[in-house]
């Protein structure tokens, strides 16, 4: 008889009843399978999560109250989301004590009934605040808004078969970077064309070089490749493919490269002493290349004369109706330049030397607004809706190859409106711009300096700021200005258009301090009155509608010398103005009285021919070196139903000016007439001759407004002068 031993006393037992035995073994197994089951679930599911916060970058997800079970399956399974929160609550988190930054995931849902959409697509918006960030002591560092921004462009050139730019991120002083860190970034993006050209399914796309200038030793550069993307990850960690749209998109890493993927998408590189940080990415595509053609050019119009100013001679240059001129410059050798609406910076040439200029070379890339230029140091600047640029071609082959922002800062939106204006400068190398006003619902940062005059003041640049020009906001309530120009005494005149605010078309004299007529949305609280300056001319209304670009009739000073008088005779210091919807020009004279500027217009176009065709549509005009006037004409598809096409009519000094009014002065005691020419005694003395009718506008948030008081003035006595050539009017 074998020993009785624990072991073989359990064997037994489990041998005398077998189906007790297997029921045990099986129900032991499936709890241990459940509880491994479970464990690795909820392993993947914290492994899930926290891989759904890093692509976060937070410690904590705010969502819409009610929206948790939403906001699980999106972190955990990527499921799509439809949550959304007013866009001001980020604000508010963010000025919650202990938040040390918060960022939005903007939505964007495509349409399903589209014909343009294929089907459903739900994409994540990149937002450079938080998917470029810096890791310094286990801790996650995001650039800081620099006003509008986070980014603050700095330049941009073309390279071969590519272009690279650079700019600048800010991130905060902290506990973990000691002071405000400035990383300074360039990439370089150069195309992947497909070798059979465009409709070719061949791969197509671009790389992307990066070089970042400015981390601190041991701190870590977290760059995510795709932001918000669903993507999977290939076994190398090189190259994530996006599983969440057609076309097989994908970027990799460059084969030089030793970072790789992490599950996040993220790469991480780590900086060493003095060391630039650089990476280079590819990104490919399966779809066709596009295979759009492109606009065909407009053919030039035919040279034809203008007799639309007495005592000019005009025609109309022989240009491709094309470019849109909202600004007229010229460079020291007579080039002139053009600002186009459509985007671009030209310059306008006479190639065939019959003294017209007959070609408009594209100079810049497209720019958004360009609504002033000067030349300067052997290159152009232009004043662009964001900022002040300087194009360079260094090459002379026709093309700037480089541009500079020299100065910005203001806010902008996409609003038609948002345009900049300029450019005008003085002795001391001030640059003057104005800004229209704020009158839609938008942020304080997008409304900054909106409505106000700026002063660009010459600065030395630093490795923090490369800008040469720092911003002074030196007036506002200006509405819409559209129109910059200073007299030979230093004197700054704005136009600004008839509106809310602006009973009247108006010229004003920006002065340092002072503030006009309008008052921007935010701005409008019961509490703000702030003191008014009068125009130096209201403008009438509905004679005119939108008075917009402005001159001074100044003979440049060489050509003062060369003729030993003024060019403009009578009108020789006086102000042009671009009357847009009647298609007229204005003429605008100024006198100052005890420091304060006043004045009046007069017309400046005549229909002298019944069949003579008006001007296109006044909106720019200048004095060339040559004492020429020139005036850019447009029409505009949102501004009276154009064709976005324009002109340029050249008007030239042929012989005395007619007989008519130089100009009119205010006295005491009424007014003092002054002609071009000696004129009739006997009609001048008559006080029949002359009407005289005063009314008045209140300016009201309401769109424009009624005349009020209007009545006649009477005329009590008319005084000419002995040589005839002035009239005093005693009211």
């Amino acid at each position: 008889m074998k020993p009785l031993t624990p072991l073989r006393l359990l064997t037994s037992n489990l041998r005398r009843r077998p189906f007790r035995t297997a029921a045990l073994v099986l129900t032991v197994a499936v709890v241990t399978g459940g509880i491994s089951v479970l464990c690795s679930l909820l392993k993947g599911m914290s492994e899930s999560v926290q891989v759904g916060t890093q692509r976060f970058g937070a410690d904590l997800v705010v969502i819409p109250r009610g929206g948790r079970a939403a906001a699980e399956g999106a972190l955990i399974v990527g499921q799509p989301t439809e949550l959304t929160l007013p866009g001001t609550t980020v604000e508010v988190i963010r000025r919650l004590p202990g938040v040390a930054a918060a960022s939005p995931q903007v939505y964007v849902k495509t349409l399903t009934d589209a014909r343009c959409c294929p089907g459903e697509f739900f994409l994540i918006g990149y937002d450079p605040a938080t998917d470029f960030t810096l890791q310094i002591g286990g801790k996650t560092v995001a650039p800081m808004r620099v006003g509008q921004f986070f980014t603050e462009f700095d330049w941009l050139e073309h390279v071969d078969g590519g272009l690279r730019f650079g700019h600048r991120l800010r991130f905060a002083a902290s506990e973990q970077n000691g002071e405000e860190l400035v990383l300074k970034v360039e990439q370089t993006i150069t195309p992947h064309f497909a070798s059979a050209g465009p409709g070719s399914a061949e791969p197509s796309g671009f790389k992307r070089q990066i070089v970042v200038v400015g981390l601190p030793e041991g701190a870590k550069l977290v760059v995510n490749a795709l932001p918000g993307a669903t993507f999977k990850r290939a076994d190398d960690g090189r190259t994530l493919v996006r599983s969440d749209v057609p076309g097989n998109c994908r970027v990799s890493v460059d084969d030089e490269q030793k970072a790789r993927f992490q599950d996040n998408a993220e790469l991480t590189f780590t900086a060493a002493r003095g060391e630039p940080i650089t990476m280079a990415l590819d990104y490919y595509t399966d779809l066709p290349v596009d295979a759009s053609g492109q606009t065909p050019a407009l053919p030039p119009l035919r040279m034809a004369a203008m007799n639309v100013v007495p005592g000019y001679e005009g025609v109309r240059l022989p240009l491709a109706e094309d470019e849109m001129p909202i600004s007229l410059a010229w460079r020291p050798d007579g080039t002139m330049i053009l600002c186009s609406l459509k985007g671009r910076l030209c310059l306008v040439r006479d190639t065939d030397s019959d003294g017209l200029e007959d070609t408009i070379q594209p100079l810049s890339d497209e720019l958004a607004a360009p609504y002033g230029a000067a030349a300067a140091d052997g290159a152009i600047d232009v004043i662009a809706k964001y900022g002040l640029l300087r194009l360079h071609d260094r090459d002379g082959d026709g093309h700037a190859e480089r541009t500079d922002v020299l100065a910005s800062g203001w806010g902008y939106s996409l609003d038609y409106h948002d345009w900049a204006i300029g450019l005008e400068k003085d002795w001391q190398g001030n640059y003057y711009i104005a800004l229209p006003c704020q009158q839609d619902n938008r942020t304080p940062e997008a409304a900054h300096l909106r409505g106000q005059g700026l002063k660009l003041i010459p600065r030395q640049p630093t490795s923090d700021n490369p800008h040469r020009y720092a911003i002074d906001a030196f007036c506002g309530g200006l509405r819409f200005p559209m129109g910059l120009a200073m007299n030979r005494q230093g004197a700054l005149f704005a136009t600004d258009n008839q509106g809310n605010y602006n009973p009247f078309n108006e010229l004003n004299h920006l002065q340092p301090g002072k503030r006009y007529g309008f008052i921007n949305k935010l701005e409008q609280k019961p509490d703000f009155k702030p003191p008014l300056t009068a125009p130096a001319i209201d403008i009438p209304h509905p004679w005119t509608r939108s008075v917009n670009g402005i001159a001074f009739l100044n003979t440049p000073e060489a050509l003062r010398k060369k003729l030993g008088r003024d060019l403009f005779g009578a009108h020789e210091g006086h102000l042009l103005g671009c009357e847009y919807d009647s298609r007229q020009l204005v003429r605008m004279s100024l006198e100052q009285v005890d420091g304060v500027y006043q004045g009046a217009a007069y017309p400046f176009t005549a229909t002298l021919d019944e069949q003579q065709e008006p001007l296109q549509g006044p909106i720019s005009c200048g004095v060339s070196p040559s004492g020429d006037l020139y005036i850019g004409n447009i029409r505009d598809s949102g501004w009276g139903a154009g064709r976005n096409i324009g002109s340029i009519v050249r008007l030239r000094r042929s012989g005395e000016l007619p007989p008519g009014i130089a100009e009119v002065r205010a006295t005491p005691q009424g007014f003092s007439i002054h002609f071009t020419t000696p004129v009739d005694r006997s009609l001048a003395s008559d006080k029949a001759s002359y009407a005289v009718e005063s009314y008045t506008r209140v300016s009201t948030p309401a769109y424009g407004g009624p005349d009020i008081d209007r009545k006649p003035a009477t005329i009590r006595q008319v005084e000419v002068s002995p040589d005839a050539r002035s009239a005093t009017l005693t009211l």
